[in-house]
């Protein structure tokens, strides 16, 4: 089992009057059977703007390798999300493979007009259990991706009312 602790930053970048990328991975806890398992990563654009040639890359250290596929493994892989409109999210799959003990993963979502940032994964294989492990169940995974979404979207949607009654003080000012 591998115990994924997760660190999410989402970027001061409203203080330059730029647009805010926000950055989460799931689950927290990752059941490995034969060493492999699922990672999900969310990424969202807050606003105040459109997020122009968005990235997600990420860079793996130590047992870490990557995959989309589960065929061509690495240690880095990065996604081209394009432009992302004002309160878009995307979700991400990734395999990610441990052939040790420890590893980790550095998640990063940058922009041409945002500050970049970043989620962190440390990934550690039990070592007083077998390789493969009991996978949770698909039900389990669901609700965990459900429950992120939402509040993804919860939150996303409160920025967004935030600044529209910003924007209408200002216009009766």
């Amino acid at each position: 089992m591998a115990n994924v602790n997760v660190q999410t930053h989402k970027g001061d970048t409203n203080l330059q009057g730029y647009t805010q990328l926000w950055v989460t991975v799931s689950p927290q806890k990752l059941n490995l059977t034969s060493n492999v398992g699922v990672v999900s990563i969310f990424v969202a654009n807050l606003g105040p703007g459109v997020a122009e040639n968005t990235y997600v890359s990420l860079s793996a250290t130590g047992c870490s390798l990557l995959s989309t596929d589960g065929e061509r493994w690495g240690r880095n892989l990065t996604f081209f999300l394009g432009n992302m409109p004002v309160r878009y999210t995307k979700t991400l799959s990734v395999i990610v493979r441990c052939n040790g003990t420890i590893g980790s993963i550095i998640v990063t979502a940058l922009s041409d007009n945002c500050d970049p940032v970043m989620a962190s994964i440390d990934v550690q294989l039990a070592t007083n259990s077998p390789s493969a492990s009991t996978q949770l169940p698909i039900t389990n995974l669901i609700a965990t991706a459900t429950i992120v979404l939402a509040l993804i979207f919860l939150g996303v949607y409160l920025v967004g009312r935030r600044n529209e009654k910003r924007k209408r003080k200002k216009k009766t000012k």
